[in-house]
């Protein structure tokens, strides 16, 4: 992701120069993984889960991670606009999507020319076969 998550401590004296502490690296990883949740819940999403439990149990969970996001707990715990990150996860999430599909298609397409191939190998075996045969 683009956006660097830094926590702000507001618990601690404002220097913003001092290593890394407990608290931060714990207010990081939590933002990380509402964001990572995000992102996958966003994907989800957009490949139209075939049951009505599946897409509302998806949407519930992108509403509350929006809400996590807006929240008091969430500005205490890093420095970013709520409206920027939820703007990067979607747009990272579709660069992934993006990815995924083309690795997708890439394998469909290997194992296409690999079955062409096998194919035509049988078609020569036989050939040859029957040309023996005569």
């Amino acid at each position: 992701m683009d956006l660097a998550i830094k926590a702000s401590q507001p618990w601690s004296e404002g220097n913003s120069s001092s290593p890394s502490t407990p608290y931060q690296d714990l207010a990081t990883a939590i933002v990380t993984l509402a964001v990572k949740d995000y992102k996958k819940t966003l994907r989800a999403m957009w490949k139209n889960p075939a049951s009505a439990a599946t897409r509302k149990r998806l949407t519930e969970a992108k509403i509350e991670l929006e809400e996590f996001f807006y929240s008091g707990a969430c500005g205490m715990y890093c420095n970013i606009d709520p409206d920027k990150l939820i703007q990067n996860c979607r747009r990272t999430a579709i660069e992934d999507e993006k990815k995924a599909i083309a690795k997708k298609n890439k394998a469909r397409i290997r194992k296409e020319r690999k079955q062409q191939k096998q194919q035509k190998q049988q078609k020569q075996q036989q050939s040859d076969i029957g040309g023996l045969c005569k």
